[in-house]
């Protein structure tokens, strides 16, 4: 007769508790990576519970491995606080958002080591932008979030990306960072201001047009109830006159901004001449064209999966779109848009009319 027995797993055989446990943050650290390998499968909403139980001593996990340069326990750790955000937002949220927001502070009190000064590689960037990009959603983190992630996060847009990380991926989220952070939030909206110069550099200098096209909403978000900020001498020279009066110009309203690369093409001298000069990454869930064929109107759709690169020349937006181990090219011709629009939720949207 053979006889199997059932070993349980890492996860469920010790606690969270348990796992941190240990003088040795090396060993520490190949537990957390163990239970981190198994919150991708079937029961990982179960051990994102459990981790969440624990935080608190996750989160001083990081802290020590922040401290002695340990790259592998930082990056061990961050990944497990993203799956728990994954997991169960909400959850973790309210964990976060008790005793004074405490524990939020911990969280970003991480950014500088690891986005701002690159010292952990750029997994350990990603998935902690990634997390704050959600956690900065809630009104509790909102409230505290502006005095502790809008400088650094500002500085970071202004003076740019080490070359250890994806700088694409990164400006972006740090851009919706901020931008969760002024929505529905006059209070941030004042905060930023001081940030203002730092943040139209973004706009007028980002090498992508997606976080220049998202960082230009940003800026006019702060400044659309108070006009005169765009006067400010600093944020003038950083934005120039052509996008700082299409900016002013814009409604004062919450609709995101309309015809976004219309406004660039007004700022010329930040659209290089030659046609593929200008690479950029878009995190897209699909684009949408609306073309006109003769008298009759043709909604196309193309979804794209993940990440696509496009670029930007003085005469056309090129999406290349990945299919069947090959790649196709949609150029739009710029003066086909009638509207760009960005979502939040990442949607990347041109809407295409006739030729004028």
């Amino acid at each position: 007769f053979l006889y199997f027995i059932a070993v349980p797993s890492t996860a469920t055989a010790m606690s969270f508790a348990a796992i941190l446990e240990g003088s040795n943050l090396d060993t520490v650290g190949r537990r957390i990576a163990a239970v981190v390998s198994r919150m991708a499968g079937d029961d990982g909403a179960l051990i994102a519970r459990d981790v969440l139980a624990h935080v608190e001593p996750l989160l001083a996990t990081c802290r020590n491995a922040i401290a002695v340069g340990n790259v592998p326990v930082v990056e061990a750790t961050v990944a497990a606080l993203r799956h728990v955000v994954d997991a169960d937002p909400p959850a973790l949220i309210r964990r976060l958002t008790d005793n004074g927001m405490r524990l939020f502070h911990a969280v970003a009190s991480f950014f500088t080591p690891i986005v701002a000064q690159g010292n952990f590689g750029p997994a350990a960037a990603v998935d902690l932008l990634h997390s704050l990009q959600i956690i900065t959603t809630a009104p509790g983190a909102k409230d505290v979030a502006g005095d502790t992630l809008a400088a650094p996060l500002s500085d970071f847009l202004a003076r740019g990306v080490p070359d250890v990380t994806d700088p694409h991926l990164l400006r972006r989220r740090a851009v919706s960072c901020l931008l969760n952070l002024v929505q529905g939030h006059a209070q941030n909206k004042e905060r930023l201001r001081a940030h203002l110069p730092q943040l139209a550099r973004a706009v007028a200098q980002a090498p992508e047009f997606f976080v220049q096209v998202q960082a230009a909403e940003l800026v006019w978000r702060i400044t659309r109830v108070h006009k005169a900020w765009l006067a400010d001498p600093a944020v003038a020279a950083a934005l120039g006159p052509s996008l700082r009066a299409d900016l002013a110009a814009l409604p004062a309203n919450d609709q995101l901004i309309n015809n976004l690369i219309t406004l660039l093409q007004a700022h010329n001298d930040t659209v290089p001449e030659s046609a593929s000069a200008r690479i950029v990454t878009l995190s897209c869930d699909g684009v949408e064209a609306r073309l006109k064929q003769g008298t009759e109107e043709v909604q196309a759709k193309r979804r794209i999966a993940g990440e696509t690169t496009a670029f930007l020349s003085q005469s056309a937006l090129v999406i290349l779109l990945p299919e069947h181990g090959a790649c196709e090219q949609l150029t739009i011709p710029l003066h086909t848009i009638a509207s760009a629009k960005l979502h939040t939720d990442a949607t990347f949207v041109v809407r295409l009319s006739a030729a004028p």
